[in-house]
């Protein structure tokens, strides 16, 4: 991610290989943060929530998903969709598995309706939910569909209806699928028919919160500097490698060391010689 990175800072924002690079680097940043929220999952973290609408979540989804792929996807969402107070790394995981779900499940291409409206459970929608407000956002493929007497395992951790090969499934996608939603105080389900294909039904707790400051999607700009003297500390020779290009070709003079004992007998070196330097 740092060469992408370091690349792109030193391409033309004219030439035509910029905005590839750019949409790698806003790739590789979110598998970042998937492959945190994973961790993160396995070990029983429990969600980070935020305000966040449904729709930009679910647009973030379809671009890392489904691009470049013979799906495409048809988008019906309310108007008046409130907002969810959810984990957005987990939940783009939740969606990110649903859609390569929907996309292996047809190989020769098709499509993804999505739906998207506020509702009010109560108690005789017979759902495992507390009553009130709750956003429900369904997901229907057109692929061959679920056996009906394997509906009822889906969920369960390990079980794959794929065939046994190289692309065999472990198995985990719908389990992560529906503790990220569970942990969220919601509840995810499945109906499907042979040869018409499936639908996930998704319902989140409705929030009344609003979002107080938009993320703009713009590049972040980086500090040009002046000479400044920075001291970079890191045990990974890559990481020093590449983000010391980054800095320098920023216009920063950077010393380098390997661990915390070198970067403070460096410090006190340049410091005890009349140099400075002006941030570690």
């Amino acid at each position: 991610m740092g060469n992408i990175s370091l690349a792109k800072m030193l391409t033309n924002p004219k030439e035509n290989t910029f905005p590839l690079l750019k949409e790698a680097e806003k790739a590789s940043e979110q598998a970042k943060e998937l492959s945190y929220r994973l961790l993160t999952f396995s070990k029983g973290g429990t969600p980070v929530r935020r305000i966040a609408s449904v729709e930009k979540l679910l647009k973030e989804s379809i671009s890392l998903s489904l691009s470049g792929s013979n799906v495409d996807c048809e988008m019906r969402l309310s108007k008046d969709l409130d907002l969810i107070e959810v984990d957005k790394g987990q939940m783009n995981q939740v969606f990110n598995n649903l859609f390569i779900n929907a996309k292996e499940a047809m190989p020769d291409g098709g499509r993804v309706e999505i739906s998207a409206s506020n509702v009010r459970i109560t108690g005789s929608d017979h759902l495992p939910l507390k009553e009130g407000p709750y956003v429900k956002i369904s997901l229907a493929d057109q692929g061959a569909g679920i056996p009906e007497e394997h509906l009822p395992r889906i969920f369960e951790p390990y079980f794959s209806t794929k065939d046994m090969g190289s692309d065999k499934g472990t198995g985990l996608g719908l389990a992560i699928c529906h503790s990220i939603i569970t942990k969220h105080e919601g509840h995810i389900a499945a109906e499907s028919k042979g040869g018409v294909g499936t639908t996930f039904h998704i319902y989140l707790p409705a929030s009344p919160k609003r979002i107080e400051q938009e993320e703009t999607g713009k590049d972040v700009r980086l500090s040009a500097g002046g000479g400044q003297v920075l001291l970079l500390m890191d045990d990974d020779e890559r990481v020093r490698r590449i983000t010391g290009a980054m800095l320098q070709q920023l216009g920063y003079d950077v010393q380098f060391a390997r661990n915390g004992e070198e970067a403070i007998e460096r410090y006190r070196r340049e410091k005890g010689s009349g140099k400075r330097i002006d941030a570690v």
